[in-house]
């Protein structure tokens, strides 16, 4: 679901693009990533355990998206991770529902095989 541009744009993404290596790129595909905050490109990789992403926020500095994931007994357990968001009055907020969104929809998707 993180790697495989088919899977991303079932998720979350429009076009996804992603260069599976570190300093590779990854995009969503969001017209949002050429002007003010996305992805950017693979900072870790370490499958299937690990990817951390670089993150352009809306104030011109930079995050880090990291998610992490572990096999348990019946599932994994996904660790996902924001860091560095930018400093501005209410930006929490919308990265919480977009986030949360996305997270919430991983599991119907992981579920249900696509068409």
């Amino acid at each position: 679901m993180l790697t495989v541009p088919a899977e991303l744009n079932r998720w979350m993404a429009k076009e996804a693009y992603v260069e599976p290596r570190v300093g590779g790129r990854y995009s969503y595909g969001w017209a949002e990533e050429q002007t003010s905050f996305g992805p950017q490109h693979i900072v870790a990789l370490d499958p299937p355990e690990r990817l951390a992403v670089s993150w352009r926020n809306e104030d011109g500095t930079s995050g880090v998206v990291t998610w992490t994931l572990q096999p348990m007994a019946g599932g994994t357990r996904l660790r996902f991770t924001h860091q560095a968001l930018p400093q501005k009055p209410g930006i929490l907020g919308d990265y919480h529902i977009g986030w949360w969104e996305f997270l919430t929809g991983l599991k119907f998707l992981v579920e249900e095989p696509p068409a």
